[in-house]
């Protein structure tokens, strides 16, 4: 396992935690469902004082990587804090919510003219709520002759119409996505023995079709990532559904479920 050179930064407030100096543990997961994803992040033997000023609600940005490619790997705000020993390690863990505090939260009670697109609504949720715009590329952009009102959560608003319109919804780094079942972005990952893939892609049962496999960390790998694999298993252009950056003494690795595109 490669730990030369591994690269890990916690940004909370404004203030700055880098491995090194000191020891942080992450385990950052992502998918292509509607619920926004919760962050689990270990950062060992602060202050009193240090700890004192981390709270609830403040703004989180995690970065990771390796000398030369270091990138965002999640963002969110904390939704929980707490600090216990290990030993004689003092462990401060910090839960940091993907927007799932408004997410899951947030109530819609609107109507919006006749005639009005399911994307013109989504946008206006998507406001409503303070994430951004991740895509809206909507298969079939419903219109409603009579109109529409939403009186109901906003995560449940926004997945009806994600239904109405055969599109898939997800939260990732704080943007909202409704984009077509099989839609990707190209990220311009190769993953291969040279690369750093850690073992051969192992088939699943589901979703049909899909392998996972681990690779060293790689920021750039989140839900809807095409990425090229170059393995004797499997071989070719694959659409990330599934996966986490974890981070520990032992591993700097990403673990992605993918399907062929």
């Amino acid at each position: 396992m490669e730990t030369f050179g591994r690269i890990v930064s916690v940004t909370i407030d404004g203030a700055l935690f880098e491995s090194p100096p000191f020891t942080i543990e992450l385990d950052l997961p992502f998918d292509s469902g509607s619920d926004a994803d919760v962050n689990n992040i270990k950062i060992y033997n602060l202050s009193d004082q240090t700890i004192s000023r981390i709270t609830k609600d403040k703004y989180v940005v995690v970065q990771a990587g390796y000398e030369g490619d270091v990138g965002t790997v999640a963002l969110g705000t904390i939704e929980d804090v707490s600090t216990k020993w290990q030993g004689v390690d003092k462990i401060t863990t910090l839960l940091v919510g993907d927007g799932t505090s408004s997410w899951l939260t947030a109530r819609v009670n609107k109507s919006w003219r006749q005639g009005v697109k399911a994307s013109e609504i989504a946008r206006d949720i998507i406001g409503m709520l303070g994430l951004s715009v991740g895509r809206i590329e909507l298969p079939n952009d419903t219109a409603y002759p009579s109109g529409r009102t939403l009186t109901m959560g906003a995560k449940t608003a926004l997945e009806e119409l994600a239904r109405d319109a055969g599109a898939r919804l997800h939260v990732t780094r704080q943007a909202v996505y409704m984009v077509p079942p099989s839609r990707y972005e190209t990220v311009g990952v190769v993953l291969s023995a040279e690369t750093g893939l850690l073992d051969s892609p192992e088939p699943v049962s589901k979703p049909e079709g899909g392998y996972k496999l681990r690779t060293l960390l790689q920021h750039r790998i989140t839900t809807d990532a095409m990425v090229e694999i170059r393995n004797r298993t499997a071989n070719g252009e694959f659409r990330v559904v599934s996966g986490r950056h974890r981070s520990t003494a032992k591993e700097h690795v990403t673990e992605m479920v993918v399907v062929p595109v």
